[in-house]
């Protein structure tokens, strides 16, 4: 069984051969993973999880590269179709002097803009305990419906579903949708992650209005990642702060993936083998205890990723993580 289960888009990511220079000026590129619901599910395999991917690439050079790249990493493609209507996405990445990353998306539509409903193998949604999705899925209405009815289905088949939204804002070709369809996509979330510039876009009030609304429809925890100042865990027993450890960064590409497979990893093994039911009754019974050891295990592999360029060449393996320093 897949005990994970990351849909959404897996993309080409160019990664420059120097930092502080806009894209005009970087001579040399090199190509690697790409898209927040792989880079996530590589950070799951190497953690030792059980992971897989539901989405669509090209039938190309691209395509096929990602496949054998993916599953080289140990992550199940075989949620993953491919298409010769579009071409597999292609992002161009460029670094600030300070890791900050900014990005050029070639995804006009790229195929996986092309998923619709009949591309969604429900069979491989009920064979996981745990789905998570993000929102540039969302972006435009054949493609929303699609996303929808994966989240849809997840949620009525009892899945534990965790949403990171990972917003990018010039993605949505009607930027007035924007708020209200990622908003009602939250809805279906066990447990929210999003960054401060999310937070502010989907609740002005800030994250404890947010976590009010969330609490009332589903939610077991909303998390607010805060960059190298760690995280805010609201859940029902409280309030939480995480710091976050001290690197030298070098690219923030990916950090989001890094802490949501991190997050994801320690759920697993606070809560143990159990199904979706029975690890959302463990959640239910976390305390600040629990919450703090799992979210730094998020932290960890979060910052870890910072420390070489590209979202997936720092993510940590199993055998690399202090273990005993979480208490998992």
């Amino acid at each position: 069984m897949t005990r994970v289960l990351s849909y959404g888009e897996a993309l080409v990511d160019f990664l420059p051969d120097r930092s502080g220079v806009p894209l005009r000026e970087v001579e040399t590129f090199r190509k690697t993973i790409g898209g927040a619901p792989a880079n996530a599910a590589v950070g799951l395999a190497r953690l030792g999880c059980d992971v897989g991917l539901l989405g669509k690439v090209g039938a190309d050079e691209f395509g096929h590269f990602l496949l054998a790249a993916l599953q080289k990493e140990g992550v199940d493609v075989s949620g993953v179709t491919q298409t010769r209507a579009a071409k597999t996405g292609i992002t161009f990445i460029s670094l600030d002097a300070a890791g900050d990353r900014s990005f050029l998306f070639f995804r006009e539509p790229s195929a996986d803009m092309t998923i619709a409903v009949d591309d969604i193998d429900t069979t491989v949604i009920d064979a996981c305990t745990v789905f998570v999705a993000g929102s540039n899925l969302l972006t435009t209405p054949s493609v929303r419906a699609a996303t929808m009815f994966a989240l849809q289905h997840a949620s009525a088949t009892g899945r534990f579903v965790v949403l990171d939204p990972n917003i990018r804002p010039h993605l949505w070709p009607v930027p007035e949708e924007m708020v209200p369809t990622v908003r009602r996509e939250l809805d279906f979330g066990d447990v929210v992650k999003v960054n401060e510039e999310e937070l502010a876009l989907m609740s002005p009030a800030g994250p404890a209005a947010l976590w009010n609304e969330l609490r009332e429809a589903r939610a077991r925890a909303l998390i607010v990642t805060h960059a190298a100042a760690g995280a805010q865990i609201f859940w029902p027993g409280g309030e939480l702060h995480v710091d976050a450890p001290t690197v030298d960064v070098v690219d923030t590409t990916g950090a989001g993936d890094g802490f949501v497979a991190g997050l994801i990893c320690g759920l697993l093994r606070r809560c143990g083998e159990v199904d979706a039911s029975t690890l959302a009754a463990r959640v239910d019974a976390f305390s600040a205890d629990d919450w703090r050891r799992v979210v730094e295990l998020g932290c960890y592999v979060g910052t870890s990723v910072c420390q070489k360029l590209g979202a997936t060449p720092a993510l940590p393996a199993a055998a690399q993580v202090p273990w005993q320093q979480f208490e998992l």
